[in-house]
Parts: C-alpha cells; structure tokens; sequence
C-alpha cells in the first residue's frame, strides 16, 4: 500500500508503527514527521532538501545528538563515526558536517524523545539506489512505507537477501531479525512479511551475491 500519494491542497496523512510518523503532502513539496525514541533509532532521508546536509534536513537537535553511517564499501561504520550536533549557543552546528541523501540510511542516538521533521521535495522519476555485496544501511529512496514487498517495489531480491530491523523501543534488533527472501521456484517471498515499515525508516540489508541495482520508478499519484 503507498502510504504516500498526495495531489493538491488536502495532502495525506498516515500513522506508522515503531516510530510515530505523520507524512502531509502539496503537490510534490511535504513534510513528514518522526517521533524518535530516547536513544538509538534507524532513520532515513524521506524527501529531498537542497544537498541533503545534516544541516539542511536536521537544523535544530538535542545538543550531543550523533549519527552513525555504515560504510558499505569497507563494510565498517565510518572512519569517523561520531557525526555529533555541537547546540552551542543556540545556533547549532553538525561536526563533522555529513550528507543524507534519500535511499541512505543512519543510525541516530539522541538523550530523549525528540520529534523531527524533515521538510522537501518528493523524489520522483526512476530512481535508483545501488546495493552492494555484503550489508547495507538503506532505505526506500521514496516516502512510502508498509509491507517490505511495496517498501522494496523495484527491486529484484536474490534467494536469501536478508533484512534486519532495528527495534528503537527495546533499543535492540527484532527478536526475529532475519527477514529472508526465498526464491523457491521462482514465485519467490519475503519471510517473515512485516506489513509496519514506517516512512523514513532504514534497515539493513545483506545481499550475498554480486552488487546490483534498486530501480524504483515513481510519480505523485502512483
């Protein structure tokens, strides 16, 4: 089910699990809200905002809130890991500064319950978000949520893909995190199924075969 398609003045409005997501639309220019629980949470850049800095899409945070990329090329966090926001004196500064562009995901720690918002254009068109071999932090590169078959409309799952996703509420992976795709005889599922993946949530994901390519295709309306 897409959780967002919005033409005109009335925009949409949708609840998601796991994290409280509120997702309002105008044409092709929204916003969508997140709830982030008190500790670590994997979130995602649901809308595009100028170079998608951290600065552009998370302007105001907790002071000491952090950031954590996975690398999947080395398949390592970063180098420099701690990507931290410095309040200071209230205008507020990321350091190291960092992108996030949609389809990219992160893991963030904040000190308490802190509700976000990120404001931008939808991403329309063909998009395409390159999945290596090995892990991955990544998300849908369009703000849609639901069962992982309409969050990963697009792409081509190889036998035994696996997800894993992170649980901000007990602050761990889902007690069953193994989320595999079976090609069996072609038919091919996901299993488990889970229908409450939010909008701007990211996960991971563990593709075992050689690296190839996420192409999502989509237009306010679809």
């Amino acid at each position: 089910m897409l959780t967002l398609a919005a033409v005109g003045a009335a925009g949409l409005a949708t609840s998601m699990a796991q994290t409280t997501t509120n997702v309002y639309s105008v044409n092709a220019v929204g916003y969508v809200n997140m709830t982030l629980a008190a500790g670590f949470t994997m979130v995602a850049n649901p809308l595009i905002n100028g170079n998608n800095t951290l600065t552009e899409l998370l302007p105001f945070m907790p002071d000491q809130t952090t950031v954590y990329k996975f690398d999947s090329s080395a398949q390592a966090y970063d180098p420099n890991p701690s990507i931290f926001y410095d309040a200071g004196d209230g205008t507020g500064v990321w350091w190291p500064e960092a992108t996030l562009e949609p389809g990219q995901g992160c893991f963030i720690n904040v000190s308490a319950e802190t509700t976000v918002t990120f404001v931008g254009e939808v991403p329309q068109g063909s998009l395409t978000n390159a999945i290596p071999t090995g892990f991955s932090m990544l998300a849908s590169i369009v703000p849609i949520g639901g069962n992982i078959t309409n969050v990963l409309e697009g792409y081509m799952p190889t036998d035994q893909d696996t997800v894993y996703r992170f649980d901000s509420t007990a602050q761990g992976y889902d007690s069953n995190p193994a989320i595999y795709y079976d090609a069996g005889d072609g038919t091919g599922i996901w299993y488990p199924e889970p229908d409450n993946i939010g909008v701007g949530e990211s996960f991971f994901m563990f593709h075992g075969t050689a690296p190839v390519e996420w192409v999502r295709v989509f237009t306010i309306g679809d």
